[in-house]
C-alpha cells in the first residue's frame, strides 16, 4: 500500500521518503487499514486540484525550431557572418552559417523528444486505480487521487501518482524509464536520508 504525499498541484515540495511510514500517516491525516472518509477525499480534491500532468498549450514543432535561433550567442555568430562576407572571407562565413545551422537541428531534436516524451507520459497515466476509502476498497479514476489516499498496487499495476509506501511485500518495481535500467529495483518501507537522490529513494514509487 502506498499514499500519494502531494499532488501535481500543491507546493511546498517536502523529504516525505525520509520520515517513516507513521509519521507520514499521522501528517497526511490519513490511517493504513481505513484510509480517508468520501468526504475528506472530496474536500482534498477541491483544494489539491486533479492528480493529472500540468497541462500546456501544445508546441509546434516549428516554434521549436525557431526558438533555437532566438539566442544572443546565435545573432553574435550571425554578425560575424556577416562581418566575414563584407570583408570577403566567403568560406569562413559558411563555415559559421553551417554551425548555426547544425546548432540549431541538434537543438530542435533534442527540445523536440523532450516533448514527446512529456505527451507519452500524460498518456502512461492509469485511468483507474485501487484505493481503500472509509475501510473499503474502491476503484476510482486516478485524476481523482488525492494527498493522503491510500492506494494498493498488485502485479503488472502502473503507478497511478508519485507514492510513498507505507507496506511492501516483495516489492519491485520497473523503473526503466526514470533510471535506464532494465532490472526492476526492489523497494521497502524503511525511510532514507532527505539528501537520497531520486533514483535511490527505496521508500518512493513514481508515476
Amino acid at each position: 500500500m502506498a499514499i500519494p504525499p502531494s499532488s501535481s498541484q500543491s507546493s511546498p515540495v517536502q523529504a516525505w521518503h525520509s520520515l517513516t511510514a507513521e509519521a507520514v500517516l499521522v501528517q497526511l491525516q490519513s490511517h493504513a487499514r481505513k484510509g480517508l472518509s468520501d468526504q475528506d477525499a472530496a474536500r482534498r480534491l477541491e483544494q489539491q486540484g486533479p492528480n493529472v500532468l500540468q497541462a500546456t498549450r501544445k508546441v509546434h514543432w516549428y516554434t521549436v525550431l525557431a526558438r533555437q535561433f532566438v539566442d544572443v550567442l546565435i545573432f553574435i555568430l550571425l554578425a560575424a557572418a556577416l562581418l566575414s562576407l563584407a570583408i570577403g572571407e566567403v568560406v569562413d562565413a559558411i563555415a559559421i552559417l553551417v554551425i548555426i545551422v547544425l546548432n540549431g537541428i541538434l537543438g530542435f531534436a533534442q527540445e523536440w523528444k523532450a516533448e514527446r516524451a512529456i505527451e507519452a507520459l500524460k498518456r502512461m497515466l492509469e485511468p483507474h486505480c485501487r484505493v481503500i476509502r472509509e475501510g473499503t476498497e474502491q476503484v476510482i479514476d486516478a485524476k481523482s487521487l488525492v494527498p493522503g489516499d491510500v492506494v494498493t498496487l498488485d502485479v503488472g499495476d502502473r503507478v497511478p501518482a508519485d507514492l510513498r509506501l507505507v507496506e511492501s511485500i516483495n516489492l519491485k518495481v520497473d523503473e526503466s524509464a526514470l533510471t535506464g535500467e532494465s532490472v526492476s529495483v526492489s523497494k521497502n518501507i524503511t525511510p532514507v536520508g532527505s539528501s537520497t537522490p531520486l533514483a535511490e529513494r527505496a521508500s518512493m514509487v513514481w508515476m
